[in-house]
């Protein structure tokens, strides 16, 4: 399936670092409520991840799941993204074959999000999709540019909104992961960055 044009695969990977928002224009109000928020926690971070950052995040990953449900959490939320959303979500996937009352919750942006995609993150995409116990789409497929940041940022604060924790890889003071990370300190979600 073709996407839109300006859906080429790196429009919003390598522009994740870029995006310009303003901090103030982050509205204090919940985007969404949720009565789990306290057994919940979501995940955000960038988008391109060297295979020298994977090897330091999947056991980091994985100690940070096990606290986690250590500290009754049960519900895992994910975007669902290439780089970080993606490794996370294969973490908790594989966390929860030993502990199979979690729960791997995908939140999805939009429907075509995988469409420009390179076959392999489709298929593992897939994959997943079919692993998780849950799987939400929050907007309609865009139709420019601008819809589709602001659909992938309407993604961004609701997983915090459903989240008590927010586990993020985040190293750049601007794009999607500073965005989340800065909603979620509006938010008083507890956020653990594993890039620090």
């Amino acid at each position: 399936m073709n996407g839109p044009e300006f859906l080429d695969e790196d429009f919003f990977d390598i522009s994740d670092a870029e995006i310009e928002f303003d901090l103030t224009a982050i509205s204090a109000e919940p985007y969404f409520e949720y009565d789990n928020r306290r057994i919940s926690c979501s995940f955000t971070g960038h988008r391109i991840i060297t295979d020298e950052e994977k090897k330091t995040l999947l056991p980091a990953l994985k100690s940070t799941i096990l606290y986690l449900l250590s500290q009754g959490v049960k519900e895992f939320h994910c975007g669902g993204a290439i780089g970080f959303d993606t490794l996370a979500a294969s973490v908790v996937f594989d966390v929860s074959r030993e502990h199979p009352d979690i729960k791997l919750v995908l939140e999805l942006p939009y429907e075509n999000q995988s469409c420009k995609w390179k076959e392999n993150q489709k298929k593992y995409y897939k994959f997943l999709k079919s692993k998780a116990n849950e799987v939400n789409i929050h907007f309609k497929n865009p139709k420019n540019k601008e819809e589709a940041v602001k659909a992938l940022l309407g993604r961004n604060r609701i997983l915090i909104d459903k989240s008590h924790y927010c586990v993020c890889y985040h190293k750049h003071e601007k794009g999607g992961t500073a965005y989340t990370v800065n909603y979620a300190k509006l938010h008083d979600v507890q956020i653990i960055n594993l890039a620090e």
